[in-house]
């Protein structure tokens, strides 16, 4: 696996991010692992959390590897804490559904535990909010009831077509019209009506005492490569690679590819994207390739493309932070009137004047341009680093282009 990494990967391919990958591998796929060369344990750490991975490997890990005790101490009380909160996320859903059941709403819950539930020890799947989609007659009533009984719209609401963000006990809520990733065009319109009629097959999934309603398997599967799709244009971490890989590992076999995947992925232009980042999760993470085989032919150059950005970002751009949104905008955006609608959209979530001054609001994608501008120039050698971003802007571009990321707009 080391000579893989080391033949395939790009700069951002040190030691840190080997060990973690072979780390990564281990805990969930029990693969042979040996690790003789000395660790930056701190490092790795850091790294894991950045990725937003930090719980998955630390037993094995604990079991297998002699590490500082006093660094062991400290992983295991971060591992608790998740593991807690992902409890208490838990918890919190069962009483959502108890409440939607009680006013006949029907809701299935995207991501979160409908990924968790794959993985070999759910809870230490890291967990942030609770996302769930009802139908769209039920939106509405659904919003009404959830106000009625003691939610409240999360601070930082923003302007988002897609969703609405409630808090109650600590947790956040994520009241989806539809999925994250999925845009007001042709395809979007065929997506949304897609995982509409999968409301109508909603599964029970469970993990310990919890039992909770999902998305039949090509929605679900739907909805955890949107996600993919919509951060890789933000910063993009190992924890929605992940989410895909072990979906992949239990549901997406050739057969299933076939008869299910195939030609909804190809319409919607998400196809080279699934085959890539699966293929990229057979080089590097430990995805099994007998029964998976509709991967093979991926770029694998274009693999190493990606997992350099994955480790490079951080999860939803962590390691990045706010000083590269206007060069993510820039990649992200395939043509002029997309591109004024990021700006448009990311300055009225920005502009702290709009909320005294509504009548501002058309001249929103102006104040972005010169927030972004203000960002450059507080860095150092802010016109070298200027040019450096807009080098790396084109070239992430290109990778966005090849793996189809336009092709949903």
């Amino acid at each position: 696996m080391l000579r893989r990494i080391t033949k395939l990967s790009g700069e951002n391919m040190n030691n840190t991010n080997k060990i973690m990958l072979k780390l990564l591998n281990q805990s969930l796929f029990n693969k042979k692992c040996t690790i003789t060369q000395p660790v930056d344990w701190n490092s790795v750490i850091n790294e894991l959390k950045l990725q937003s991975v930090l719980a998955i490997p630390y037993s094995w890990a604990a079991k297998n590897i002699i590490i500082d005790e006093k660094i062991k101490s400290l992983w295991l009380e971060k591992v608790y804490i998740q593991a807690f909160r992902c409890m208490k996320i838990l918890e919190e859903q069962n009483e959502l559904i108890k409440l939607l059941r009680s006013f006949n709403i029907d809701a299935a819950i995207m991501k979160g535990s409908s990924a968790a539930v794959y993985y070999p020890e759910p809870e230490f799947r890291a967990m942030g909010d609770i996302d769930f989609i009802v139908k769209p007659e039920d939106f509405d009533k659904c919003h009404s009831v959830m106000l009625k009984s003691g939610f409240e719209y999360a601070p930082y609401e923003k302007l988002l077509s897609y969703h609405i963000s409630f808090v109650k006990n600590d947790v956040h809520f994520e009241l989806h019209k539809y999925p994250a990733g999925i845009t007001e065009s042709e395809i979007g319109k065929y997506l949304k009506e897609l995982i509409f009629f999968g409301m109508d097959d909603i599964v029970y999934k469970q993990i310990n005492e919890h039992i909770f309603p999902s998305l039949p398997r090509l929605q679900n599967g739907l909805v955890l490569l949107l996600h993919i799709e919509k951060h890789l244009k933000e910063g993009l971490g190992l924890r929605q690679i992940i989410d895909w890989m072990m979906f992949v590992n239990t549901e997406l076999t050739d057969d299933i590819w076939e008869t299910e995947f195939k030609d909804v992925l190809e319409k919607s232009g998400l196809d080279v994207l699934a085959v890539t980042v699966t293929r990229l999760c057979q080089l590097y993470l430990g995805l099994r390739d007998d029964n998976i085989t509709w991967c093979k032919n991926a770029d694998e150059k274009l693999c190493s493309q990606l997992l350099d950005y994955i480790l490079e970002q951080g999860n939803f751009g962590v390691k990045k932070g706010e000083s590269q949104h206007g060069v993510n905008v820039i990649s992200r955006t395939g043509n002029a009137a997309s591109f004024i609608r990021s700006l448009q959209t990311n300055g009225i979530n920005n502009w702290e004047s709009l909320k005294k001054h509504p009548s501002l609001k058309c001249f929103a994608w102006l104040y972005q341009i010169f927030r972004y501008i203000k960002l450059i120039f507080k860095r150092e050698n802010s016109l070298k680093t200027l040019y450096k971003d807009f080098k790396e802007s084109r070239k992430r571009k290109k990778m966005l282009k090849q793996l189809g990321c336009y092709n949903t707009e």
